[in-house]
């Protein structure tokens, strides 16, 4: 997206990263166009945490690495989303009650061996289909 700043202008400019492959990324690099006669790269360096394990690290105002510019991009997995449709609020005692538990997977992998494990499992019938009474 094009952005104009006046003079005295802060804007906050949302930057997404798109990785194509497994690995480790850091960001150190940043570039952008002013115009079309302009190109910029500015490096990016942050400081990282002073170190405050010994008394030199104090005194000198060491300081650590700074990771927050670094990701891991991992395999895609399964993201499973859980709502139990038709629960109420309370229930009479001895009433059977009809619930559904519905499982999404929102993820972008397949979600494989599901295992479903209840705190009471004496109390709970499985049905396999909402048409068997």
């Amino acid at each position: 997206a094009e952005e104009v700043m006046h003079p005295d202008d802060t804007i906050d400019i949302m930057l997404e990263a798109a990785p194509k492959a497994l690995g480790t990324y850091e960001v150190n690099c940043l570039g952008w166009n002013i115009g079309e006669q302009l190109s910029v790269r500015q490096s990016v360096k942050k400081q990282g945490p002073l170190l405050q394990r010994t008394q030199q690290q104090r005194a000198d105002g060491t300081r650590g690495i700074d990771h927050s510019l670094r990701f891991e991009v991992v395999p895609a997995q399964p993201l499973l989303g859980v709502v139990f449709d038709g629960v109420s609020a309370e229930v009479l005692q001895g009433q059977l009650l009809r619930a559904t538990l519905v499982l999404r997977n929102m993820g972008a992998a397949p979600a494989r061996d599901i295992f479903l494990k209840l705190s009471e499992p004496s109390f709970i019938f499985m049905l396999n289909s909402p048409d068997l009474t």
